[in-house]
């Protein structure tokens, strides 16, 4: 067993440590309006195709980024319990 197994990590300043508080609070919250974002996203695509026009025009590589994106922000709004109820039951449903 290695002789630095037990050491402590550096303690964190209260003053730091809140202000990642405020940090993990904001994105915390910028997170569960995730479902907002996309439905906002898809009422303007819906009432408004124009503001979309370049998305379009930019072809197929666009939409893969998108899409990436989109799995990509689903993926970290997941807990850890959640990510490995989702390994080991793949294919159960909600």
């Amino acid at each position: 067993m290695c002789a630095c197994s037990n050491a402590q990590p550096p303690a964190i300043p209260a003053a730091q440590q809140a202000e990642n508080n405020k940090w993990a609070d904001a994105l915390s919250f910028a997170t569960s309006l995730y479902p907002v974002y996309i439905t906002a996203g898809g009422i303007l695509a819906f009432t408004y195709p124009s503001a979309f026009s370049w998305f379009v025009s930019r072809g197929p590589s666009s939409y893969s980024l998108a899409l990436a994106t989109v799995m990509l922000a689903m993926g970290l709004s997941l807990s850890l319990e959640e990510l490995f109820d989702v390994i080991t039951n793949p294919f159960q449903s909600c």
